[in-house]
């Protein structure tokens, strides 16, 4: 009820979770047309990358990239990072162009420099590790990949992949060896 009455006063947050709730169907039979209509209403940083994700994810019954793209860049203009770190990961996965990874990583790393490292997003964390692995735009550097690679552990084996293989081949991680053959083991 407070949140309806907020709506209807026009809160930006309270449209956004009208809006949210349609996309979802929470506590309304799920809408996706009339959540986009009320995230259209606005000219927010967060209407524009919630616009970006139902792009992106297909929502509307087809993936959208460029349209997910535009939105994404609307809402990065208006100072929302996660948007930013949307763009970069188009750089990185080649979405809407060819992989660029010195471009990617230039936006990884300038958003790294401006937000708190428990802030960041774990996709920016991974990618990162993996550009210092692979040397993708950057020099190669085991250790920060190390270190970077360490935070996606628990999201996706690959990471773990990856740490094993730098543990059992490297001299440098002698000590962790053990911990090498043991994430191989759980793969």
């Amino acid at each position: 009820k407070w949140i309806k009455q907020q709506y209807d006063n026009g809160n930006p947050y309270a449209e956004i979770e009208i809006a949210n709730r349609y996309r979802f169907g929470i506590d309304v039979e799920k809408d996706i047309n009339k959540c986009i209509e009320i995230l259209n209403s606005q000219q927010s940083a967060v209407a524009n990358r919630v616009l970006g994700e139902i792009y992106y994810n297909g929502e509307t019954g087809k993936k959208d990239y460029l349209i997910s793209e535009k939105y994404f860049k609307e809402s990065e203009k208006l100072g929302d990072v996660e948007s930013e770190v949307w763009i970069a990961n188009f750089y990185f996965l080649g979405i809407n162009r060819d992989i660029n990874y010195s471009e990617a990583f230039a936006r990884y790393m300038s958003i790294i420099d401006r937000i708190q490292e428990d802030k960041l997003p774990i996709s920016i964390k991974t990618n990162i590790g993996v550009c210092y692995r692979f040397a993708y735009g950057c020099e190669q550097n085991i250790k920060k990949a190390v270190y970077w690679l360490n935070y996606g552990i628990e999201y996706n084996p690959y990471y773990k992949y990856l740490l094993a293989e730098i543990y059992v081949d490297r001299d440098t991680f002698i000590d962790k060896v053990s911990i090498g053959v043991d994430y191989l083991n759980e793969l």
